[in-house]
């Protein structure tokens, strides 16, 4: 005990049952099996240390010492314990009628700086309850971050760090408490600013693995909460010094959310231009894409949003690239075949997004897509209206073919293509099925020599990282039982779901899955491209590809046959598909024959005749 505390101290045995616990003592919580032996030890040795005690007052709360410089208010008999409730509790365990204490005269600030400082120089004090009592003496007695960190002999960044801990939802309170959070973790997931997510991150950061321990170590819980709560301001598609946006948030540069104005706080967070508050972000990038919205409509623009984006630009998280079936072009995007190399933009100039005036007049509606992982509003054009405008504007520009999927004038190559993509996709997805039940069957059901959540963990992972809906829509319609939600976002926050509720047998397939979907669904931009995952797989786990591309080939051409005969045309003798890359990397000797058996000629396939 220090010598200013115990200054002008009266030594005195009181009874036990005249002593009171202090209602501002940062301790809160007492450990049942350490009481029990201190009480054992007081029992042999007796108080060794004697408790800091000041009698009970019957006048309301005051800063002015009464006693000894002045006379006493009305004693109330009893005495209030300053520092050494522990004790005082194993002292009443072991059977004390009474107790040593020092009795000294101390106001309500100097009993509470004495018991966050008393019980700092302990080990077993909570930080959640020394963070409440730095909190207690800032707001009700004026102490500042500076003067408790001299007083305490802290860094500053120790005490804001501390005080942060103040910030946590119950949930993740009783998780501290409970130890499941170390003060570590517990401040990461203080600086998320909204309860809400306070609660998912506490959820998820304490999660057991099959062995019952924690799945997240603490730079995995950082590099989480970074990733999934906090965004890069360097990116947001609105003006971050915009007061205006949300005038109750104001600008983002001032905001006290941003890693920049908190330093002491964010110091293992690189840039100063992150936002920690996910749910104001989206608030101000909503709010910035309506105003977009409403000045774009009273232009006779158009702005297309959410689902409808995705459609166009499926592939948002990873590119800006739209859909080659979306009939829509960037604006930024060259003229396909234009001899001056210009951007949409400049060939079509300023006059034709003009809304129609006179009859007869080109126009083009100009257009905004929403990138749905970053915000960004995207102008684009409708290529049909674009090229129309510009012929009738009388621009001497040749669009032999704007893209693949607008404006084709061949309609034979056109048909040739649709059905190569037909037989591709149809492959794909049959090899698809071919490898994932392979895969499937061939799993033993032991358990594997890691934590089970770690197959989750990864599966989760590479299931974020799928950017394109389709492919998302693919996999969730093929693992969730029927009927299953019809919304490509409920049916992902579904699969999400059925994550937590899969073996680590299943994990394993998702993964599987996953590594090959970007390559099941087919489209004009990839039919030409070899499925080498899949390929790969295949030869690993011994499905014959080729046997599967040839199957497929056979049904189609049988099946073409089959049509041509029933409209009662006379079958044209005609070559079939040329073969796909499965077939041709057999040759390659990607795919090769099961059991080292010598790998046959590929046969010609036959021309179609009738039947």
């Amino acid at each position: 005990m220090s010598e200013s505390t115990t200054a002008l101290a009266v030594h005195q045995v009181i009874a036990l049952d005249i002593l009171d616990p202090s209602p501002t003592n940062p301790r809160k919580r007492f450990d049942e099996a350490k009481l029990a032996e201190l009480a054992t030890s007081i029992k042999q040795q007796g108080i060794l240390q004697p408790l800091l005690v000041r009698e009970g007052k019957a006048h309301a709360k005051s800063d002015k010492p009464s006693w000894p410089f002045s006379t006493p208010a009305t004693p109330t008999g009893r005495f209030e314990i300053i520092a050494g409730e522990r004790r005082y509790r194993a002292a009443k365990l072991a059977g004390l009628s009474e107790i040593p204490c020092f009795v000294r005269n101390l106001t309500d600030t100097q009993v509470l700086h004495a018991q966050v400082i008393e019980n700092l120089q302990r080990d077993d004090l909570h930080p959640l309850e020394e963070a409440e009592g730095y909190e207690k003496l800032m707001k009700e007695h004026g102490s500042t971050a500076d003067s408790l960190a001299v007083e305490i002999g802290k860094s500053k960044a120790y005490i804001y760090a501390r005080l942060k801990l103040t910030s946590l939802c119950p949930e993740a309170r009783k998780a501290f408490y409970d130890d499941e959070l170390d003060a570590s973790t517990a401040l990461l997931i203080a600086r998320i600013p909204v309860q809400k997510l306070q609660i998912q991150a506490t959820e998820k950061i304490t999660e057991k693995n099959w062995q019952g321990d924690l799945a997240m170590s603490f730079r995995t819980a950082r590099d989480y909460i970074q990733r999934e709560y906090m965004t890069d301001l360097e990116r947001a598609p609105f003006p971050i010094k915009d007061t205006k946006l949300i005038e109750k948030a104001g600008a983002c540069t001032d905001c006290a959310k941003r890693t920049g104005n908190q330093p002491e706080l964010f110091d293992d967070v690189k840039s100063k231009d992150i936002c920690t508050d996910t749910v104001c972000f989206q608030m101000k990038r909503t709010a910035h894409i309506l105003a977009i919205q409403k000045e774009a409509e009273a232009k006779g623009q158009l702005v297309i949003t959410g689902k409808d984006a995705k459609k166009i630009m499926p592939w948002a998280q990873h590119n800006t690239m739209l859909d080659s079936d979306s009939g829509y072009a960037k604006l930024s995007d060259r003229v396909p075949n234009d001899d001056k190399n210009r951007t949409w933009e400049q060939a079509l100039g300023k006059k034709v997004f003009e809304p129609v005036k006179e009859a007869g007049k080109p126009f083009v509606q100009k257009t905004f897509v929403e990138n749905t992982h970053s915000g960004e509003l995207v102008p684009i054009v409708k290529i049909e209206d674009a090229v129309k405008a510009l012929r009738e504007a009388g621009f001497d520009i040749k669009l032999k073919a704007t893209t693949e999927s607008a404006n084709r004038t061949n309609k034979t190559e056109e048909a040739k293509l649709k059905a190569k993509v037909e037989q591709v996709s149809n492959f794909r997805e049959r090899l698809f099925t071919a490898l994932h039940n392979k895969v499937e069957a061939d799993m033993t059901q032991t358990v594997p020599h890691v934590a089970d959540g770690l197959y989750r963990i990864l599966a989760e992972r590479m299931l974020e990282d799928i950017g394109d809906y389709r492919e998302s829509e693919y996999l969730a319609k093929r693992l969730l039982p029927h009927p299953h939600p019809e919304g490509q976002d409920e049916l992902f926050d579904a699969l999400r779901e059925l994550i937590h509720i899969m073996t680590t047998q299943q994990h394993f397939l998702l993964m599987i899955d996953t590594l090959m979907i970007h390559e099941v669904l087919v489209g004009r931009w990839n039919c030409d491209k070899e499925p080498a995952a899949m390929l790969g797989i295949a030869k690993e786990i011994g499905i014959d590809a080729a046997e599967i591309e040839k199957e497929v080939a056979s049904e189609i051409n049988a099946a073409a046959k089959k049509t041509i005969l029933a409209e009662g045309k006379k079958p044209a003798v005609k070559k079939a598909l040329t073969p796909l890359p499965a077939a041709q990397a057999q040759d390659k000797g990607v795919v090769k024959p099961q059991d080292g058996k010598a790998a046959k000629p590929k046969a010609k396939m036959k021309a179609a005749t009738a039947a």
